[in-house]
């Protein structure tokens, strides 16, 4: 299981948007942050660092060319922002990648970090160093992770992984809470990793730790303090027709703990009859996941200890489980998995409301990856996205700003918008169907929790989308 290294020589990429808007973000420590950007100028950005322990601005600026499309484009870590840029011509290949940092000592100049194309990091808790995911020279095109001194401002270690096979790419994973270690995963063409590497930082020791002998799947959650890793055999679908197989089998799915660095033998948790559990660390021993023998958005934590596990109401749900339906039609169950391996936590009605003796309402996935699906709503399983048997149209997507952003495949427009409140008083943004020679979808969006969705329906009265949105809202929030 175990290799051992020390190999000495150091990104992602794309997802959020804009609008004239202030966002808020999810609060670090006593900080927050809110955004206001310009729809005629991508990239710029009103930006207020708040002091919530002592109720007063920190700092408040003005920044332009940040790369709000790159999906983790910002982190705050005690009161200092890290922020994305993207600078040059994107068309061509003289663009680049900035990491910035602003806080109130820096002032509204901020200070320059880093810069690299394809440049993705994470900040150490305690702001020692920075960890950065880029293109290696002398081609750019395998990527290495390095370190930041925060200290001195100088990149202190790369690391190139040429030792590991060329097909795995290194991915930034997660900081131990003391900033003493961090974490990279190497993934192939998929969502499961193949390897992880633990980085001592007092020493720069990098230890590697192959999964290929573990029942792992897409569905894992590593705890990166004491190296204890949760995972299940879940098979991993790329289409809906066997997906809906196996939801049918109802053969066992069986979830893991395993200790990377203590090896031993897989510890059994829990055990399915073909559901997914979602596993998440709440502490160093405690675990929570989809309760099996629950209903389908049931959670339970479980003590990996003492063996002890009790429910979680929706109140007590640890914050990464936002949303998750709670009845599924059938011709949904089918896309499921697709819809769960976007990241975005699904919401669906339990059912979809459409005239007797037509075919019930079946998803076409239009548009899915890391943080974003895009789905056509159709009368039956064959209709695959025409226009002749058009029902409606489904977005989800990661949005750090609280209103819309739409797509590109689905605009959203605030300024003809009408905003409505929907089921546990969300905030709604309604656009009417344009009717000429053929009716477009009268749209709903909203923004929950760090997500952004969307549903609409061909031609539709507001009443009736609006009825929809709740439907959704209320099968999905618990």
């Amino acid at each position: 299981m175990k290799l051992t290294r020390i190999f000495i020589i150091t990104t992602l990429l794309l997802v959020a948007a804009t609008a004239r808007v202030v966002a808020q973000a999810e609060p670090a420590a006593e900080f927050s942050v809110a955004f206001n950007s310009y729809p005629d100028t991508p990239g710029k950005l009103d930006i207020q660092i708040y002091n919530r322990s002592r109720g007063e601005e920190s700092l408040f600026f003005t920044t332009e060319n940040v790369n709000v499309e790159h999906y983790h484009h910002y982190e705050l870590v005690n009161g200092s922002l890290y922020l994305l840029k993207r600078t040059g011509d994107t068309n061509g290949d003289t663009w680049m990648d900035e990491l910035w940092r602003y806080n109130a000592n820096l002032g509204a100049a901020g200070e320059l970090l880093f810069s690299s194309q394809g440049l993705d990091f994470r900040v150490a808790p305690n702001e020692s160093f920075v960890a950065l995911r880029y293109p290696l020279p002398p081609d750019n095109f395998y990527q290495g992770v390095g370190f930041l001194d925060m200290a001195g401002g100088e990149l202190v270690q790369e690391f190139a992984f040429e030792h590991i096979d060329e097909m795995l790419a290194p991915d930034l994973d997660s900081w131990a809470d003391d900033s003493s270690a961090f974490w990279v995963s190497f993934k192939a063409m998929g969502p499961t990793p193949a390897i992880f590497s633990h980085i001592d930082i007092a020493t720069w020791k990098a230890s590697d730790y192959d999964l290929a002998g573990l029942n792992l799947s897409h569905e894992y959650a590593l705890n990166p303090n004491t190296s204890q890793l949760l995972y299940s055999d879940h098979p991993t679908f790329f289409d809906a027709m066997s997906a809906q197989e196996f939801l049918e089998s109802g053969d066992a799915v069986t979830l893991y703990r395993y200790d990377l660095m203590n090896g031993g033998a897989e510890e059994i948790l829990a055990v399915s009859a073909a559901r997914s559990f979602e596993p998440r660390w709440i502490d160093a021993l405690t675990v929570e996941f989809y309760d099996p023998q629950g209903f389908r958005n049931d959670r339970v934590r479980y003590d990996v200890d003492s063996g002890y596990s009790e429910s979680v109401t929706g109140a007590e749900m640890s914050a990464e489980v936002v949303a998750f339906p709670q009845e599924i039609t059938a011709e949904f169950e089918m896309a499921m998995q697709a819809l769960t391996l976007s990241m975005v936590p699904p919401m669906l009605p339990a059912e979809f409301p459409a005239e007797a003796g037509l075919p019930p309402i079946a998803p076409y996935i239009s548009s899915t990856g890391n943080g974003f699906y895009e789905l056509s709503l159709d009368y039956g399983t064959d209709c695959m996205g025409a226009g002749a048997c058009h029902y409606g149209s489904m977005l989800a997507q990661t949005n750090s700003f609280k209103i819309p952003v739409g797509s590109e495949n689905m605009p959203f427009n605030q300024w003809i918008s009408q905003q409505v409140i929907l089921a546990k008083n969300i905030q709604g943004y309604f656009i009417e169907s344009n009717c000429e020679a053929n009716c477009s979808d009268a749209q709903i969006f909203w923004v929950y929790k760090g997500y952004e969705y969307m549903v609409g329906v061909k031609g539709a009265a507001q009443e009736a989308v609006i009825a929809l949105a709740n439907a959704m809202i209320e099968n999905s929030i618990p």
